[in-house]
C-alpha cells in the first residue's frame, strides 16, 4: 500500500464529509455531473490533485497541529533518544521552540510530535530536581525524606541504602522534606 497522505484537521473532516456526498450521490458521479465549486469544499482545492486521490483511495494521516506553549518532544537527528520542549509558534511544516532552560531553536514536523501525559510529568520532575541541583532521585548524606504511608522522617546516611532503588521505586515510597544543604537542624561546623 502507498504511504498516507498528510492533511490538516480541516482538510480531514472536508474529506470524510466529501467521502459521505459521493457515497450519497454515486449515481449523478458515474453520470459525470460535475460538482461546483460553491458545493466543493474550498480547502480541498489546496491539495494537489494526486494527492487528492491518494487520500481518498489509500488514506490519509492528519498532520499534527502545534499550539502556542504545548509541550512536543523532539528527536533531533544523530539523537537516541527525544527531549522535551514547548511551541513558541507553528507554520507550514516548521516549528519554533524553546525549551526549559531557555534555549530556542526550530524543527521540522517530522521530528516533532505531541508529548504524552508521563512524558510531561517526566519533564516537571526532572526540572524540579534540576533546581535543587541534582539528578532525578539522587539523594546524598543527610538529605530528610518522609515516608509516604505514615510521613516518617528519614535522614540518608548511606545513599547505597536507596541507590538499590529506581525513581519510580522511590518516588512511591518516599517524599523529599530537605536537601543536606538546605537543613537548618546542623551548623557548618557540626556535620
Amino acid at each position: 500500500m502507498s504511504e498516507k497522505v498528510k492533511v490538516s484537521a480541516e482538510q480531514a473532516e472536508a474529506i470524510e464529509k466529501y467521502k459521505r456526498d459521493l457515497e450519497k450521490s454515486h449515481w449523478q458521479q458515474r453520470m459525470n455531473k460535475i460538482r461546483t465549486e460553491a458545493t466543493f469544499e474550498k480547502c480541498l482545492l489546496g491539495i494537489p490533485t494526486p494527492d487528492f486521490l491518494r487520500a481518498l483511495y489509500y488514506g490519509y494521516e492528519v498532520e499534527p497541529e502545534f499550539k502556542r506553549d504545548d509541550p512536543v518532544m523532539v528527536k533531533w537527528k544523530g539523537e537516541d533518544k527525544e527531549e522535551l520542549w514547548h511551541v513558541m509558534k507553528a507554520w507550514d511544516s516548521i516549528v519554533e521552540i524553546y525549551d526549559e532552560l531557555g534555549n530556542f531553536s526550530t524543527a521540522g514536523y517530522n521530528i516533532v510530535r505531541h508529548a504524552t501525559e508521563t512524558e510531561i510529568a517526566e519533564g516537571k520532575e526532572r526540572r524540579w530536581w534540576a533546581r535543587h541541583g541534582r539528578g532525578v532521585w539522587k539523594l546524598q548524606r543527610g538529605d530528610v525524606l518522609a515516608k509516604v504511608i505514615d510521613n516518617f522522617p528519614v535522614i540518608v546516611v548511606y545513599e547505597s541504602d536507596f541507590n538499590k532503588f529506581g525513581a519510580d521505586e522511590l518516588s512511591q515510597m518516599y517524599k523529599v522534606l530537605c536537601f543536606a544543604e538546605n537543613r537548618l537542624d546542623r551548623s557548618v561546623n557540626n556535620e
